[in-house]
């Protein structure tokens, strides 16, 4: 649990004194924002932390928002366009999901007669 950058109160109890049982508090290097015992830190307030990071993790979610919607409004109007232009491509492709319509619907009705057929032999 070293270095990982946690933060907050340290759980009481015995759940984590088993990890390292010569020196608990070592287990916690590299994690200044943890308090509380074993480490010699005392925790103020009510146990509330603030994150110092959050702002910045807020930013990091939104523009990875922004983006993920700017790719998908720019591909879908990348092939709404070439439909829009290209006659054979459309007619390609209505084909090809008329074709996958059918044998998915010939699939589910031999499916459900063979299933029909099981149960009124039983």
């Amino acid at each position: 649990m070293s270095y990982n950058s946690l933060s907050g109160r340290i759980p009481s109890g015995h759940q984590l004194d088993t990890l390292s049982a010569d020196n608990p508090a070592l287990m916690y290097i590299g994690n200044n924002g943890l308090c509380g015992p074993p480490l010699q830190k005392n925790c103020s307030g009510n146990g509330t932390v603030v994150h110092p990071g959050s702002s910045n993790r807020e930013f990091e979610s939104l523009t990875f928002y922004f983006g993920l919607v700017l790719g998908l409004v720019a591909g879908l109007w990348s092939v709404f366009c070439t439909f829009l232009f290209k006659k054979t491509w459309r007619i390609a492709y209505f084909q090809l999901f008329d074709e996958l319509c059918d044998r998915i619907y010939v699939y589910v009705v031999v499916k459900w007669a063979s299933f029909t057929r099981k149960t009124d032999e039983e």
